[in-house]
């Protein structure tokens, strides 16, 4: 059975990788967006009048998720990341001479 300083330490190491995977998640995904942005025009696509209209709605939703969910779900995975590592470097190490058995 483990101490309670080894479930720390295994909860302080699977702390550290949650907050690297959620940066990277969010700078796969800003870069993702702002790949998308570079290369397509999306400027006038609200206003312009499709073709088609029964793909006008499919188009406005790729829009709404391009311009509003994947940025807002980067940034989210940004500040989910920093704020971990915040709270890590805020908090100290965890040294072996800090357990108390009682």
């Amino acid at each position: 059975m483990h101490t309670p300083f080894e479930k720390i330490k295994k909860a302080d190491k699977n702390l550290r990788g949650i907050s690297i995977i959620c940066l990277i998640m969010g700078l796969i995904i800003i870069g993702d967006v702002l790949c998308l942005y570079l290369k397509h025009d999306f400027s006038n696509l609200w206003g312009k009048q499709l073709p088609v209209s029964e793909y006008e709605l499919m188009i406005k939703a790729f829009l709404v998720l391009v311009v509003w969910v994947l940025p807002s779900l980067g940034v989210l995975f940004l500040l989910i990341g920093y704020g971990i590592g915040n709270y890590r470097r805020k908090r100290d190490a965890i040294k072996g001479h800090a357990k108390t058995d009682t």
